[in-house]
């Protein structure tokens, strides 16, 4: 058998040690003295003196861990580059579980020393791991075992905490240390993406408001024109056969048969088996296979709506990609940064999926912790050194509120989003940027207000303030993107993009509450909640195509194919003439639901840039079935 990918040498071996962005897995400075060494960056640069509100109350009780540093840091992320790099002589030679633990986890003994120590100055450890110490205490034996003491801060309205100087362990167990969390606070709490269609009303917003079951179906000849020409109504949500038309999964059999993939998101939706059987016969599908999709979650793990909805929106989207993929879904058992990180090495310690989808998002990179993107970094480097790749949604910011992290985060991928137009025969019509404008209904009904009116979502990208850029980027990224911030090239975001646009958008099925029972229900969704599950399901069709061989953090191979027939110049004007794409739906402004013109694309106020090549919104492009192609197993 020959394995092909297009292009085959695209790095030079001799380039592969030096590549991917230095992340901030360091090893612990010395400080002043001998006896005692710093653990790195966290003293935030948030907590200045003038939002200082003095020392924490000794009495109060904080809880943190102790992340235990890679025996060899160094040598991980080298052979993380040569197992990811095509053309390598290393490509694709992962390792199991248990070899990357006893060559690049903690070193043996780490975890008894540190818990050892922890317990001598008086904190209790709640829990060890291979990857951490977790602990409890006062904020005085905290403060004191950290060398340091623990303030209280008012930022951005919200009272906060942080050390008031730098963090240092003894000597003894400094070269075990990776990082140290829980000593500072974090300044934004980490939430669903999913954009929903609008909001639910007790009668109709307008009765002459109807929705498609492909693009262009029926034309909203009761309203008025706009850009020259009456619009059609949105779709009523895109399912599995149209996608896979669009994005050429599904045929020939292209459908991820024989590929594990895994979603992560917080809390559990109860009712999610039931409901995915449910929504897979509604789509006229062929029922699950035994075992296709199975569930890891912790005790004590809860429900939540918001993410319940997230959760079923990722697992569909996977299984409208590749429809014979095997899912599983490991749930954290709260949003919190630590709770991801124990679901995430429930994954790379059991190897339950070659490719891990989280539709989330934290604060931007400048806001998010040190302590928190040091145990992450490590953590995507481990499972990438096994051919696990981890993706991101890029965000909903509309590129306005800075780059997400983990997204921008250089050993993960970030997936941006476009809006998609599909054909009744299931074929790809047309493809733009999602930058959403809502135009009102005027009073009298005949005209719109102001179109394209006002920018009201969009797919997140931009670039990084902290994290310089992969060598799988040069060449490709323009420095109009990465030399934003002036000075040298910084990591930018996305890397690939799908469908997004919620007017555009997918139909999911999932149960809500109503009256203390679990109601099914169907709705029209988006977000790059849902472009990054789409794209983990184009995942398993490529690695299905190529045999089976694990894709792994797969940017440096979807950078080598850019400019090719792989993807979709997705840009403002795929038409090249100026055509405006718009739609008549119901959508929620100001509040309240009503008739609205949604049109895709060219946003007025410049929050985002789709242009010929790479740009902020989908990255190199959009997958074509070449993309699947190009990783095929040729007789």
């Amino acid at each position: 058998m020959k394995r092909r990918f297009t292009p085959v040498a695209v790095l030079a071996a001799a380039a592969v040690t030096a590549m991917v962005s230095a992340g901030l897995l360091s090893l612990p400075a010395h400080a002043a003295g001998s006896s005692r060494h710093v653990v790195p960056d966290l003293h935030p640069t948030w907590a200045t003196s003038s939002a200082d509100h003095g020392a924490l109350a000794a009495d109060a009780v904080i809880s943190g861990r102790v992340y235990l540093a890679s025996r060899d840091a160094a040598g991980l992320a080298r052979f993380v580059a040569a197992v990811s790099t095509p053309g390598s002589p290393l490509f694709h030679h992962y390792l199991t579980p248990a070899a990357a633990q006893a060559r690049f986890g903690s070193r043996a003994g780490a975890g008894e020393g540190v818990a050892s120590w922890l317990r001598s100055v008086g904190l209790t450890v709640t829990s060890t791991s291979t990857h951490y110490v977790a602990f409890r205490g006062s904020v005085a034996k905290a403060g004191a075992a950290f060398g340091t003491t623990i303030h209280s801060y008012v930022v951005d309205g919200k009272t906060v905490h942080a050390p008031a100087g730098a963090v240092t362990v003894p000597a003894s167990i400094a070269a075990d240390v990776l990082t140290v969390s829980g000593l500072s606070s974090s300044l934004v709490a980490n939430k669903p993406m999913l954009v929903k269609s609008g909001t639910k009303v007790a009668k109709p917003a307008d009765p002459k408001v109807s929705c498609n079951a492909y693009e262009g179906q029926k034309l909203a000849k009761k309203f008025p024109k706009a850009y020259g020409a009456v619009q059609p109504f949105a779709v009523c949500g895109y399912g599995p056969a149209q996608l896979q038309g669009a994005y050429g999964t599904g045929a020939k059999g292209f459908t991820g048969k024989g590929i594990t993939m895994a979603v992560v998101d917080a809390y559990a939706q109860p009712t999610m088996a039931k409901d995915f059987k449910t929504w897979v016969k509604n789509r006229g599908e062929d029922p699950l296979a035994k075992g296709q999709y199975k569930e890891y979650i912790p005790d004590g793990t809860t429900y939540s709506e918001g993410w319940g909805g997230e959760e079923a929106l990722d697992i569909e989207a996977i299984h409208s990609m590749a429809t014979d993929a095997k899912i599983v879904y490991v749930a954290a058992r709260t949003p919190s940064d630590s709770a991801f990180f124990d679901a995430f090495t429930t994954i790379i310690d059991k190897h339950l999926a070659d490719a891990v989808n989280n539709s989330w998002e934290g604060g931007t990179d400048a806001q998010t912790p040190a302590s928190t993107i040091a145990a992450y970094e490590n953590m995507f480097q481990m499972g990438a050194a096994e051919g696990i790749g981890f993706y991101f949604s890029s965000g909903v910011s509309g590129g306005a509120g800075g780059t997400t992290y983990p997204s921008i985060d250089p050993y993960v991928t970030a997936v941006g989003g476009s809006a998609i137009g599909i054909d009744k025969q299931n074929k790809y019509m047309w493809e733009t940027s999602w930058e959403t404008d809502y135009a009102k209904l005027s009073g009298s009904g005949k005209s719109w207000v102001d179109p394209p009116g006002t920018f009201t979502s969009g797919a997140g990208g931009g670039t990084s303030v902290k994290f310089a850029q992969p060598k799988w980027q040069k060449g490709v990224v323009p420095k109009k993107f990465s030399q934003i911030h002036g000075g040298a090239p910084m990591r930018t975001s996305p890397d690939i993009g799908a469908l997004a646009d919620p007017t555009t958008g997918f139909l999911e099925g999932y149960s809500t509450q109503d009256g203390g029972k679990f109601v099914y229900g169907e709705t029209r969704i988006g977000g790059t909640s849902l472009s990054s599950p789409l794209i983990v399901g184009m995942q398993a069709v490529a690695e299905q195509a190529g045999g089976g061989e694990a894709l792994g953090f797969a940017n440096p191979a979807i950078y080598a194919l850019y400019g090719t027939k792989a993807y979709n110049d997705v840009t403002d004007d795929p038409f090249g003439d100026g055509t405006r794409l718009a739609h008549v739906r119901i959508a929620t402004l100001d509040g309240v639901s009503q008739t609205a013109l949604a049109t895709a694309g060219n946003a007025e106020d410049g929050h985002l840039a789709s242009v010929k090549g790479y740009d902020t919104t989908t990255g190199v492009g959009t997958p074509t079935v070449n993309y699947y192609k190009s990783f095929q197993v040729l007789p």
